[in-house]
């Protein structure tokens, strides 16, 4: 097939495909680019010393990840090209979501110590994120057990598949909080639906890229909950675009997630911050006109 099309430019985006394009060059004398996504960092696989020299142009998605380049054998320059989205749009409203995952939009009682959403009912927060260590989804079920015992009532749809789900379904069992606290819906693909059935966004990761789960979310003007990994300091200031959290520390996520149900203003306010950082500085056109003046320069 590469024979046949005889392309300009060969492109990978995670070290698998960097092996394939490798072949590719060789076999079309294309030019190859590569983007790290930080998945370099033992997620997938550590190309090989061949890979890296073949490679014309290596981009880093966040200035984090193209410092730590070195780290994993990239020898020589990295650019940095910042992720960018182009916002897909929901399908269905709000209330028929939120309908379907058995949220009312009725608010609790005038009386009730229980925070509501931003149209009533239930507090809802969505962590949309592979079953992987790195991901840290034992932290939130953690925080939302703390959550739980200090009377905060929050619901977090958490969705996606991976290697670790069979445990941290475990430890959700384990801490009372399996499907009432904690919702696994799985594998989805209307995922913007659900991030817009809810009220806040959490990602408590290790280690990150430039995750476009948070870039999405705050297109989406969600307020979020993110921890001080990879790019993600690079996109939200805390305070300003959002709340960070230090990483292994449920307790620290337990308050951040507590301070936003009580506070409509600081949701509000984070959200429409959130927004306006990725409509100006995160968006796919943006994105898209690096990577043309980065192929346009390699000759």
């Amino acid at each position: 097939a590469f024979a046949r099309a005889r392309p300009h430019v060969i492109h990978a985006h995670n070290p698998t495909a960097l092996h394939y394009a490798t072949v590719g060059k060789l076999l079309t004398r294309a030019r190859l680019v590569f983007t790290d996504h930080a998945q370099t960092r033992g997620i997938i696989r550590v190309p090989s010393r061949f890979e890296w020299r073949a490679t014309d142009a290596v981009v880093g998605c966040s200035q984090d990840t193209a410092d730590k380049s070195g780290a994993v054998g990239v020898a020589g320059n990295i650019s940095v090209i910042h992720n960018g989205i182009d916002i897909t749009p929901a399908r269905r409203t709000r209330e028929e979501v939120r309908a379907e995952l058995g949220f009312g939009a009725d608010p609790p009682p005038a009386q009730s110590p229980e925070p509501a959403g931003p149209s009533g009912g239930v507090f809802v927060g969505i962590m949309p994120a592979a079953f992987h260590p790195v991901k840290a989804h034992d932290v939130l079920l953690r925080a939302l057990a703390r959550l739980r015992d200090r009377g905060v009532a929050v619901t977090v749809l958490i969705v996606g598949d991976g290697d670790e789900r069979d445990r941290i379904h475990g430890l959700a069992r384990e801490l009372a909080i399996h499907g009432k606290e904690a919702r696994f819906l799985g594998f989805r693909k209307d995922v913007p639906d659900l991030l817009l059935a809810a009220d806040f966004f959490v990602l408590p990761s290790r280690d990150e890229g430039l995750p476009l789960a948070v870039l999405e979310a705050m297109a989406r003007s969600l307020p979020v909950v993110v921890t001080p990994v990879g790019g993600v300091p690079e996109v939200v200031r805390s305070e300003e675009h959002g709340l960070l959290v230090p990483v292994d520390d449920p307790d620290a996520l337990a308050a951040a997630i507590e301070r936003l149900a009580r506070d409509p203003a600081l949701r509000r306010r984070l959200g429409e911050a959130g927004h306006a950082r990725v409509r100006d500085d995160f968006s796919f056109e943006k994105m898209t006109r690096k990577y043309e003046q980065l192929y346009l320069g390699l000759g």
